[in-house]
Formats: structure tokens, C-alpha cells, sequence
């Protein structure tokens, strides 16, 4: 093991973080998003094959279908009903949770680029710092030379 540590940057740290919670956010978004689309064509089936009943329905209505077939389609139609009234509940919090995703992808963002903005500030400072520091010393060094010269 190396018994040196490299110590690290408390901005760099702050802006892993971040970087890290954003990737975990645009994943969140992804699935959220590829569960939307899935309630969405399964609410579209659904639709699609309660009005194939209804029509088929409507048709052995005049064609003379007996009562108890009638009375079978009529349950199936209400049984296909509910499970699409469950599936247009089902898209809307979709949507809701795809929405709510999508802000806090956007605050995660936002969050990114101030821990960027900070680690910038404090990398510029610690330039100017080391850059007053290196002035000094020059300066020094060039009142000593000047001091040898005089004497």
C-alpha cells in the first residue's frame, strides 16, 4: 500500500457528487419514460379490443344472438372497461412520475454546473494565490540581488 495520500479537492469531490446524481436522475427519467410507453400501448390495446367487442356486439345484436352470449359479452365488455379506466390511471401517474423525473433531472443539472462554477472559482483563486506567492518570492529575490548590488 502507499503511505502517501494524494489528498483531494473538496470541489472535485462536490462535483462527482453531483455528476454521480445526475447519471442516477437521467436513469430514473429513462425507465420512468420506457414504463410510460408501456402503460401507453397497453391502454391503447386495451381501447382497441373493448371497441372491437362493442362493435361485434352491436352486430350479433341484429343477427339474433342468444341471451346468455349477450349477457357473457356485456360482463367481458364492463370487465374490459375497468382494466382500461385502470390503465388511463395508470398513464396519468406514468405521466406524473416521467414529469416529477424530468425536475429533478433538471434540478440535478443545475446542481452540477454550481458545484462546477464553485470548483472553477477555487482552482482561480488558488492560481492567484500561488501566482501572489511566486510574485513574492521574485520580489524578494530581486531586494536581495539589489541589496548585494548596493553594498
Amino acid at each position: 500500500m502507499n503511505d502517501i495520500a494524494i489528498p483531494r479537492d473538496a470541489w472535485s469531490l462536490l462535483v462527482y457528487k453531483a455528476q454521480q446524481e445526475l447519471e442516477a436522475r437521467q436513469q430514473q427519467l429513462a425507465q420512468a419514460r420506457a414504463r410510460q410507453v408501456q402503460i401507453e400501448a397497453s391502454e391503447k390495446r386495451l381501447a382497441h379490443l373493448l371497441q372491437e367487442y362493442r362493435d361485434r356486439q352491436q352486430a350479433s345484436l341484429f343477427g339474433g344472438q342468444l341471451m346468455a352470449d349477450s349477457l357473457n359479452d356485456r360482463q367481458f365488455i364492463a370487465q374490459l372497461q375497468r382494466l382500461l379506466d385502470q390503465a388511463v390511471r395508470a398513464t396519468a401517474a406514468a405521466v406524473r412520475q416521467t414529469e416529477a423525473d424530468n425536475a429533478a433531472l433538471a434540478l440535478a443539472r443545475r446542481e452540477l454546473e454550481k458545484a462546477e462554477k464553485l470548483r472553477a472559482q477555487a482552482h482561480a483563486a488558488e492560481r492567484a494565490r500561488q501566482e501572489r506567492q511566486a510574485q513574492k518570492r521574485q520580489d524578494e529575490w530581486t531586494m536581495m540581488q539589489f541589496g548585494r548590488q548596493e553594498a
